[in-house]
């Protein structure tokens, strides 16, 4: 079973008042096509800054998941898996990024061209 997985990378305003990462949906959808739900989300906290040359999200996930009382929520990770097997490979899809039902980013991929 092949997964594939979606990294988006989060920035907040530094006087943000989250004490947490904010619920946050990433969806797929296909042109013309019913809206694909991720098998799994996992979000990832950053309490510092973003470090140039960090790999994502994994190199910093286990460190970062507890608030560090002498810095803000500056921003985060939000990881989506999805089935590989139920992508088009050769298909287009737009990737939505959503807040309690409320679309907040947008933009697109197309799959042939990861080859």
């Amino acid at each position: 079973m092949t997964d594939i997985d979606l990294v988006v990378e989060l920035t907040f305003h530094p006087l943000n008042n989250y004490l947490g990462m904010p619920d946050f949906d990433v969806v797929l959808v296909p042109t013309g096509g019913a809206v694909l739900e991720p098998r799994s989300l996992k979000a990832i906290p950053r309490f510092g800054p973003r470090v140039s040359g960090t790999p994502l999200p994994y190199a910093y996930a286990a460190g970062q998941s507890a608030r560090q009382a002498s810095q803000p929520l500056l921003g985060g990770s939000v990881v989506a898996t999805f089935d590989g097997v139920t992508l088009d490979p050769r298909g287009t899809y737009g990737i939505v990024i959503r807040e309690g039902g409320k679309d907040l980013a947008k933009t697109s991929v197309n799959f042939t061209r990861l080859r």
